[in-house]
């Protein structure tokens, strides 16, 4: 009886372990699966974090270039009713052109809103002064001539052509 009694006792003691064991595997296994899944929502919330960051990066970028492209296109325009930077731009393209020109006169139209009539004289060789109207013409300030004589310079001190314009100039009065 005495073997009995130690056999059960062995096996009760046995299955003891087994149960503590078993406890232990399935708390154990429990801990693990919460740490990864913590760790699991860390990782998610660190590539959110540095996709966010990344998008940030790209529209600061995008900002950037279209602030350039604003300011370019601002360079465009004659800022409130000042002329004088409408003749700058001219000025260059006389310049570039090569031809003698002289604005006469530089007015609002009367009947059109946002536009300047433009009366010039010019002079040059024929080269040059086509040149110039195509340079004019090219402009982003919305340029319409409308009227263009041009001749063989009358004046004797003079060799080559001259002529007179009259141009439409939009796009150069900002709103108010």
């Amino acid at each position: 009886m005495k073997g009995t009694q130690t056999k059960k006792m062995n096996i009760f003691t046995a299955g003891a372990i087994v149960l503590c064991l078993a406890s232990a595997y399935g708390f154990l296994f429990y801990a693990v699966k919460s740490l990864n899944n913590e760790a699991s929502l860390l990782r998610r919330g660190i590539a959110l974090g540095e996709e966010k960051e990344r998008m940030a990066v790209s529209e600061k970028i995008l900002l950037q270039g279209l602030e350039e492209g604003r300011r370019e296109l601002n360079g465009y325009f004659v800022e409130g009713d000042d002329p004088a930077v409408l003749i700058k731009r001219i000025e260059e393209l006389v310049k570039k052109s090569g031809v003698l020109l002289s604005v006469s006169s530089l007015e609002p139209d009367k009947e059109k809103r946002n536009v300047l009539v433009a009366e010039m004289s010019l002079a040059g060789e024929f080269p040059e002064i086509f040149h110039f109207l195509s340079l004019f013409e090219q402009t982003p300030l919305g340029v319409t001539v409308k009227s263009a004589a041009l001749g063989v310079a009358a004046d004797s001190a003079m060799s080559g052509w001259e002529g007179n314009i009259m141009a439409e100039i939009s796009h150069f009065i900002s709103e108010k």
